[in-house]
């Protein structure tokens, strides 16, 4: 259960997340200043960071709710930019409750103790601090560990510097780190593989459109079929789409330059997820592990190649 009391009346960014990995420390709170804000790391259950999946970071004493919904979107971009850059798994939610309350359960709660219940969202919320507010939250516990003192240095250089992300390549990094979540390495790998297809996508350019257009004209209008069948043609070509592999060729060496080696270890891994999931590949535990590790490596150091050469940098 936590309180609030500091900043009544001004603003508070306050961000649920989850983690693969625990922090490596004992402490139930760390300060965590970033953007000219001081803030406060606690686990969620209010116990030991050495045993918490379950995170909130939170920072009060914001001006306006435009200044804290614009740090709230600045720091949940670096973190997740952070995740994908060191390959660990985070979940950052959809800015929506997990755990919600009747009104009724609430008003009554306000009327005996004269406490706000705030439903608890995963991901970040704004609000204007009366001090009276009151989260609940369930613990949760983890066995392998990361380093505090690397994942601030590292969120704090992505905030102060951020990344000038497209949508797409948002979409990619946010897809990478939440591959880092998966425990299975057969889906973790396949995820990541997805976030660099997903980058990999480039629409039709405009003379590769006229021509589709006119095909599409001419298959509709064809005589050496009947008139719907002619139809279904021309449909099929309006959603025909480029080559995914020729889209991972051209992202690997031409827009990010990584040369052959890496289009090399990127193809052999795309070849392997089509043999593993279309059944053409004999099952193997450990090959599927090893895809999966391989995959995370593999991704990450593209998306972070990405996230530089888009930022301006390369």
């Amino acid at each position: 259960m936590q309180h609030a009391t500091d900043g009544v009346g001004q603003w508070t960014t306050r961000f649920r997340f989850r983690i693969d990995k625990p922090f490596a420390i004992d402490a139930d709170r760390v300060p965590f200043s970033i953007g000219g804000k001081q803030g406060t790391l606690i686990a969620r259950d209010g116990g030991s960071l050495r045993e918490a999946n379950w995170l909130i970071l939170r920072f009060d004493g914001i001006e306006s709710e435009a200044e804290a919904n614009k740090f709230a979107s600045q720091l949940a971009e670096a973190i997740v930019t952070t995740a994908a850059k060191r390959q660990f798994g985070v979940d950052l939610g959809k800015n929506k409750p997990t755990l919600q309350f009747s009104d009724e359960y609430i008003d009554e709660l306000k009327k005996k103790t004269g406490r706000t219940l705030v439903n608890d969202v995963h991901g970040f919320m704004v609000f204007q601090k009366t001090g009276k507010e009151e989260f609940r939250a369930m613990s949760a516990t983890g066995v392998v560990y990361q380093n505090l003192d690397a994942f601030i240095t590292a969120v704090t250089a992505e905030f102060e510097e951020p990344a000038k992300n497209s949508d797409k390549l948002h979409s990619a990094t946010e897809l990478t780190a939440l591959a880092m979540m998966s425990q299975d390495p057969l889906a973790q790998g396949t995820l990541c593989m997805s976030a660099i297809e997903l980058l990999a996508l480039q629409p039709w350019n405009e003379r590769q459109g006229l021509l589709i257009s006119k095909l599409r004209k001419e298959a509709a209008s064809s005589e050496d079929l009947p008139s719907e069948e002619a139809e279904e043609v021309s449909h099929a070509m309006k959603n025909v789409f480029k080559s995914i592999r020729q889209g991972l060729k051209r992202l690997v060496l031409e827009e990010l330059d990584l040369g052959s080696e890496v289009w090399k270890a990127l193809d052999d891994l795309y070849s392997l997820r089509s043999a593993i999931f279309h059944g053409t590949s004999k099952f193997d535990r450990q090959a599927n592990i090893d895809f999966g590790s391989r995959a995370a490596d593999l991704c990450s150091r593209i998306i972070a190649v990405a996230i530089h050469k888009h930022s301006g940098h390369g």
